[in-house]
């Protein structure tokens, strides 16, 4: 259960400055290096927390993997909501945001579905 709960906790960035200003200017599809060592630090401390050990590290590849590419999805979506942000009407605005759940809820699939094979390995204490 606290796997869980950290796992759930470190995944996600907030998007809470979706719409703010965006001083990186790295096309959509790259992560700026700020945010790249944000998650690369989640990816850390979350495999610190959960004590994954060496018999399961090749489980936890994928369950990295695909933190890192939820993380590149809602960054490209960040930015365009931000390069967008000045211009957006109140249903494109809107319409972005269901982008952004969509793609949030995409990827909690694709986390849990890459997490069960090492939870499943996990032990309870």
């Amino acid at each position: 259960m606290a796997a869980t709960v950290a796992l759930g906790a470190a995944v996600f960035p907030s998007l809470s400055n979706a719409r703010g200003s965006a001083p990186d200017q790295a096309p959509p599809h790259i992560m700026p290096v700020a945010a790249q060592r944000s998650i690369d630090g989640r990816i850390n401390s979350l495999h610190q927390r959960l004590g994954i050990t060496p018999g399961q590290e090749s489980l936890w590849q994928p369950v990295a993997q695909v933190m890192r590419d939820n993380a590149n999805a809602m960054e490209s979506l960040r930015k365009a909501r931000s390069d967008h942000a000045n211009d957006m009407s109140a249903m494109g605005d809107l319409h972005s945001y269901g982008e952004v759940t969509n793609v949030h809820a995409d990827g909690v699939k694709k986390l849990t579905t890459a997490f069960q094979p090492l939870y499943d390995k996990m032990s309870d204490t």
